[in-house]
């Protein structure tokens, strides 16, 4: 019993709290937050052991598999993206669209942009870096700093891009798939076209291509999220978002995603969306969960072989080890 005005174990119990957080049913976890609202996580990679994360205002955090920033450069005036791997060197997309190549820590140089439309997305595919634009554009490069701009006869502009190793896949806001064998050649598939009258009309915003299958994630004309599947590009499934949550209720996902990344340890893939949550999504559709991990948004999942990165606004980072969800 606490006697009157004795408060140190109150201070003792909320300093445990305020340091190590609170548990959603997986472990170990870290949440970083700051005072600093507007700063906010963009994007982030699995490098080496660890992850790259980039932020908003032009910062790079080298971060451990336990969560620790262990190196940060800032680069003042910066906005980043979008970031990739490019034999360890760094691929940096901007709020402005160009691209930045890090020769090492300190330093990079610019890209010029040769597209005459706004460049969203990045990824390599077969030593090339592509990029998706606005107005069906693509940008993709043939030597050394230099890129071949690819028109594409699109009606929206290529909001993400993802490649594996044979194939490189692409889509649009305005329910379009592109697919290409050599990144110089593309396939396009409207599927809103192809799947009128059969599933609702689809804005994408996110691919992820794994070795047997293809996932598109996006919102269709009610606002809700949508996610297809695919072997080989030419007929896509429709992929239930009906899920058990952490009191056990079954509950449709209603929750706007962010991000999608497929777990090859556990052969399922990971959603992330503006209202903080996780939705893991196995083989077994009956076996989907979503977690709520914070109160802020996440922007961007990574994994390595152990450890799985969710990053978003307000500095926000956290570790989940990967044979725990």
């Amino acid at each position: 019993m606490i006697k009157s005005g004795n408060l140190k174990p109150i201070l003792l119990i909320a300093s445990f709290l305020l340091v190590y957080g609170f548990s959603f049913g997986f472990s170990p976890t870290q949440i970083e937050n700051t005072s600093v609202a507007e700063i906010s996580y963009t994007d982030v990679v699995a490098y080496t052991d660890g992850f790259i994360a980039i932020t908003n205002n032009g910062r790079i955090d080298w971060i451990s598999d336990k969560g620790e920033v262990t190196q940060t450069k800032s680069f003042e005036g910066e906005s980043f993206k979008s970031i990739l791997i490019n034999n360890l060197q760094l691929v940096i997309l901007d709020v402005h669209g160009q691209i930045l190549l890090f020769e090492n820590d300190s330093s990079f140089h610019k890209i010029e942009n040769q597209s005459q439309t706004i460049i969203n997305c990045i990824t390599l595919f077969k030593n090339r870096i592509i990029a998706g634009c606005d107005e069906g554009e693509l940008c993709v490069e043939n030597t050394e700093n230099s890129f071949k701009s690819i028109q594409l006869e699109l009606k929206g502009n290529i909001v993400s891009l993802s490649s594996g190793i044979n194939d490189c896949w692409g889509v649009t806001d305005q329910g379009e798939i592109i697919s290409s064998k050599d990144g110089l050649n593309w396939t396009i598939f409207d599927f809103n076209s192809v799947y009128k009258g059969y599933y609702e009309t689809c804005k994408f915003i996110k691919v992820e291509t794994t070795p047997n299958q293809i996932a598109v994630l996006g919102i269709n004309d009610e606002g809700l999220p949508v996610l297809f599947f695919s072997s080989k590009g030419n007929v896509w499934t429709e992929r239930s978002l009906l899920f058990t949550n952490e009191e056990g209720v079954p509950e449709m996902l209603n929750e706007i995603p962010t991000d999608i990344f497929y777990d090859e340890n556990n052969d399922q893939f990971i959603l992330s969306d503006k209202q903080g949550g996780i939705m893991t999504i196995p083989s077994c559709s009956h076996c989907q969960k979503r977690y709520k991990i914070s109160n802020e948004k996440l922007n961007a999942i990574a994994g390595n072989n152990l450890k799985i990165i969710i990053v978003g606004e307000n500095n926000l980072k956290k570790i989940i080890n990967i044979h725990s969800i």
